[in-house]
């Protein structure tokens, strides 16, 4: 007993001794090894498949129309809020590459080679300390045309596009816990949920704040998963890359539908969904919008979470895909893309290096059946609607029937309306 207090007193005195030495400083928490600086993201790819699997161009439309904020490559001068979006590269029907200003030449981006729209990525930041960063994203096949905040450097230049490739952006901006106010964003617009996401760091440029850094664009590139159909045969996923870990299948009507979890699908095999199986989907899986939302969240949200992401962001990127997901009327897949697919699609450099980066993107298929192919020619023959006029695919659709006829009547009917989507 005397030995362990003649330790503790030892100790006090030693203690003592060093307070004397060097004061404490009670604002460091921890040591500068220690602190973290965390880089997470999440997006989606779109893509329409005819039922031989290739892909369909036009989809440069919009389902919904972003703040009027967000800042276009025709806007880069601008660096300040401008209310009302003046000058942001905003026609009425789709988006082209904002390359559109009046006296400008060189733009050689035409609609049906628009085969991947590349929506809403998010870049969000986590640390303890305020930085200075630098994101650098390229698009090898592809154009980013929509930013906020507002970038320091993109490519091509303006006036300079000749295809959809060699797409690249900068930001610069500083990242802190320091609460700003952010430019409003109207009640149930797509763009809000991304905000949801609290212990995100604040981003400032110039003097535009966000709780993350926001850019999309249009592509025209394979993804891994190729989809393909027949009449009576179902449907075939094959995958052409390394193992996805995640399959999900959504099918949906105007007051129903149905979610399937097909699982994991590994590199270089295939999945078929017979047409028994998929008439089984279709007709007796589906159930009330309600009911059906509520298992598709479960779905959806845990596939992202299994990916990397924090609760909450999985949370956000599905309240920001909701609507388009699981209310727009259709067949379609989600899957997780890999990571070397993701980097390889759209390389991201962070400066300072980040301690670790998630970067979850989401493949989104929109499957043209053979039998809905059909029926859709059928109507073109008989003069019944194609589609509706709130379909964003109706160009995809219009060009896959481009490639079902050889009679020039025909064609020229769809190529009229093929300019109707777009005038």
């Amino acid at each position: 007993m005397k030995q362990i207090l003649l330790y503790a007193v030892l100790a006090v005195a030693l203690v003592s001794q060093l307070a004397d030495a060097a004061p404490v400083n009670t604002n460091q928490t921890t040591s500068p090894s220690a602190k973290k600086f965390v880089v997470h993201e999440w997006g989606t790819f779109t893509s329409v498949l005819g039922s031989d699997g290739e892909r369909l161009g036009g989809l440069h439309h919009e389902e919904e129309q972003l703040p009027s904020f967000i800042v276009g490559r025709d806007l880069l001068k601008e660096y300040t809020f401008i209310p009302g979006g003046t000058g942001h590269c905003r026609p009425s029907k789709g988006i082209p590459v904002c390359d559109d200003s009046p006296g400008l030449s060189g733009f050689q981006v035409h609609a049906e080679n628009v085969t991947q729209k590349m929506e809403t990525p998010v870049i969000y930041f986590y640390s303890e300390e305020k930085k200075q960063v630098s994101v650098n994203v390229s698009f090898p096949k592809g154009i980013i045309s929509q930013y906020f905040p507002a970038p320091t450097y993109f490519g091509p230049s303006l006036g300079q596009i000749t295809g959809l490739f060699g797409g690249y952006t900068r930001f610069d901006a500083e990242i802190t816990n320091e609460k700003m106010p952010l430019p409003p964003v109207e009640s149930g617009n797509v763009y809000a949920p991304a905000r949801e996401v609290s212990a995100a760091n604040y981003v400032r440029s110039g003097t535009q704040n966000e709780k993350f850094i926001f850019y999309r664009g249009l592509g025209d590139f394979t993804t891994n998963l190729n989809i393909t159909s027949a009449i009576g045969q179902g449907v075939t996923l094959k995958n052409n890359g390394q193992n996805i870990s995640s399959v999900i299948l959504l099918d949906v009507t105007e007051s129903t539908g149905a979610v399937k979890a097909l699982g994991s699908l590994a590199q270089g095999t295939s999945s078929n969904l017979n047409d028994k199986d998929l008439t089984y989907f279709r007709d007796r899986m589906k159930k009330p919008r309600a009911e059906f939302e509520t298992e598709a969240q479960q779905v959806i949200v845990q596939a992202l979470i299994d990916s990397g992401l924090y609760p909450d962001e999985a949370l956000s990127m599905f309240n920001t895909w909701k609507t388009s997901y699981l209310r727009s009327k259709g067949l379609r897949a989600l899957y997780v893309l890999t990571r070397a697919e993701t980097d390889a699609l759209l390389p991201l450099d962070v400066y300072p290096r980040p301690s670790e980066t998630v970067r979850t993107l989401v493949g989104r298929i929109e499957i043209l059946h053979a039998e809905e192919e059909q029926q859709m020619l059928s109507n073109l023959r008989t003069g019944k609607p194609i589609f509706t006029n709130e379909d964003r695919f109706a160009e995809p659709k219009l060009r896959r029937l481009l490639k079902l006829t050889n009679d020039s009547a025909e064609q020229t009917k769809i190529y009229t309306q093929i300019n109707g989507l777009n005038n």
